[in-house]
């Protein structure tokens, strides 16, 4: 089965561009394995199943993981506010710093902005001046009110597990979690990986539009625990799934499990639309037709990885992928895999109704985060959005105007130059003036602002 899932994905991602991926199947108690490409186009380094891959947001799965360790050793309870934990916690909002708690951390309810990748350095004191400098957080929505994707908050629980630990929280992810599991490799740490064959991001170069490794490697090291630096070959992230999840017997879960289910129980329900339903204490929780699944995404520089679990199939699936169309790479390579496997089809965005809102001033305006301000303005009888991104860590980012049809009220498409699927944009929280509080994309809520 490698051989044949090796050669298929050769031909998949020379459809989508991207210049290497790294592939873990695990199905009916078997692990297969299959690699295509480049690690690094410029050095010419090939892809195999040997290359460590950055995981991005997967990371967030093991700091969710050694929170509820800690949880299960009565360090902490998952209700408990954050405050409590961390003195002299600080947000802007000083009683959301009051209210928030570990459980609206790890499902994304906190409240806080959730983009800020401001560098601290690379010392072991990393995170803790990450989470000092939080105090001047704006607040998206008080705790628990919504779903809205938060890096921060995983920083923040990132930097509980060092205080309760009394370590940094490399050492910690290391020694708890890691070394127990026999995942030797994945690594948070640059001078360790180095050790291993390591893929490179890849992006257009600005000049000739030709895939290039990206000049920068790494996100700022002080968000590791949200998934900036973390490494790994896709075998250990299935090792890790199939651990957590319970899907091999001869492997010691890290978790109770009475804990392993609670982190599979939905927290809070996530916009409509999205491809999963709800959050869970770290996962995202999907329903295919009445089966469940879990996982996680990942996004660094010139890196996407994609993590699949469901368990009651005894199927796990990781794809690791470092630059061009990883998204669509996984529409249609991972699709495919389950639906092969588990009889599941990815779920599609609905057409647009060009005539479902007939008034569209009510959405006009402006809406923001720390990454982002989006303009809504109607133009010849249809909306338009346009973004100025404040975070562009590779210089590439030119404004882009959309124009936007609708499905229903809450839900409008943007067809996307060079994609063939549109861009969702969701609109919540309407007031009594009809027009909404937040818009909501990339699993983040904006608040309107003007």
């Amino acid at each position: 089965m490698s051989a044949a899932l090796r050669q298929r994905l050769e031909r998949a991602i020379a459809r989508h561009g991207v210049p290497g991926a790294s592939l873990a199947l695990w199905h009916k108690q078997e692990l297969h394995e299959a690699a295509a490409g480049s690690a690094n186009l410029r050095a010419q380094i090939a892809a195999t199943p040997d290359t460590l891959f950055q995981i991005g947001s997967i990371t967030k799965l093991f700091t969710a993981t050694l929170i509820l360790g800690l949880a299960a050793d009565g360090a902490l309870a998952l209700d408990q506010p954050v405050a409590e934990l961390l003195p002299g916690f600080a947000l802007a909002d000083t009683d959301a710093a009051r209210q928030v708690t570990v459980r609206q951390l790890l499902c994304h309810s906190g409240g806080m902005d959730g983009d800020f990748f401001k560098p601290h350095g690379r010392g072991e004191d990393r995170i803790a001046r990450y989470v000092a400098d939080c105090r001047d957080l704006p607040q998206l929505h008080p705790p628990g009110a919504l779903f809205s994707y938060c890096n921060s908050g995983y920083v923040i629980l990132g930097r509980i597990i060092e205080l309760l630990t009394g370590t940094h929280w490399d050492r910690a992810l290391k020694e708890r979690l890691l070394r127990p599991l026999g995942l030797r490799e994945t690594k948070s740490l640059a001078e360790e990986a180095i050790r291993f064959r390591c893929a490179i991001g890849h992006a257009p170069h600005p000049d000739t539009g030709a895939m290039d490794i990206t000049p920068i490697a790494y996100l700022a090291q002080s968000n590791a625990p949200a998934g900036s630096t973390v490494m790994a070959t896709a075998r250990d992230v299935i090792g890790f799934a199939r651990a957590l999840f319970g899907m091999d017997g001869a492997l010691v879960p890290p978790l109770p499990a009475a804990l392993v289910q609670d982190m599979q129980q939905p927290q809070i329900a996530v916009p409509p639309h999205y491809p999963m339903r709800h959050w869970g204490l770290g996962p995202k929780i999907f329903d295919w037709n009445g089966v469940r699944g879990f996982g996680h995404d990942g996004v660094t520089i010139g890196q996407q990885s994609f993590l699949r679990v469901i368990p009651e199939r005894d199927l796990a699936i990781v794809l690791l992928t470092n630059g061009g169309d990883a998204n669509g790479l996984y529409e249609d390579f991972i699709g495919t895999l389950l639906s092969e496997l588990a009889d599941i089809g990815l779920p599609r965005l609905p057409a647009a109704q060009p005539g479902a809102v007939t008034d569209r001033t009510a959405y006009t305006g402006t809406y923001e985060k720390l990454s982002a301000r989006i303009h809504i303005t109607e133009a010849d009888g249809a909306l338009q959005s346009r973004s100025e991104v404040n975070i562009d860590f590779l210089g590439g980012f030119r404004p882009m105007t959309l124009r936007l049809e609708p499905v229903d009220a809450a839900l409008w498409l943007a067809p996307v130059p060079d994609s063939a699927m549109p861009y969702p944009i969701r609109f919540l929280d309407f007031g009594a003036d009809g027009r909404p509080a937040y818009l909501h994309m990339g699993l983040r809520a904006y608040r309107r602002v003007a």
